[in-house]
């Protein structure tokens, strides 16, 4: 849709970044689970992956930098497939800020996906397990407008 106006896809991807997520430097190692299964429409766990080198996260960055872009491009489905295998990923290093970030966007496309069941878990477990992140507080922002119950 936007494809073909650079312009317009740079506004929208700017003023989401500006709405409270940006990737950032890591800030603090942490201890944390991650969610059992975030997407309640998945049917197995994806396969475990071994925790990246220092050498893979600023890949893995460019990679969430690329995520978001395309949620910013509108292409939920495709920005959740890529969102889903960071968080983990970024969580084996202890990159608290980055791994609150991949989850956001990940439950932002879900409430995009008109998906709100899945959009509202996702959103209460960055809350609650990154309260200070700003990804933390944009999802505590984002659970006061989402639909059904609070």
């Amino acid at each position: 849709m936007f494809r073909d106006r650079p312009l317009v896809t740079t506004l929208l991807l700017a003023a989401l970044l500006l709405a409270g997520c940006a990737v950032g430097e890591p800030m603090a190692r942490y201890e944390t689970a991650v969610p059992a299964e975030p997407d309640s429409a998945a049917g197995s766990s994806p396969a475990p992956t071994a925790a990246p080198t220092s050498e893979e996260v600023g890949p893995l960055a460019a990679r969430l930098a690329a995520a978001i872009d395309l949620v910013g491009q509108l292409e939920y489905a495709r920005a959740a497939l890529e969102l889903q295998s960071l968080a983990p990923r970024f969580q084996a290093v202890g990159d608290a800020t980055r791994t609150a970030e991949a989850w956001f966007w990940l439950g932002f496309c879900r409430e995009k996906q008109r998906r709100a069941a899945d959009a509202r878990t996702i959103y209460m477990h960055v809350a609650n397990v990154y309260p200070k992140e700003p990804a933390g507080q944009q999802a505590r922002r984002r659970l006061k407008d989402l639909p059904g119950e609070e």
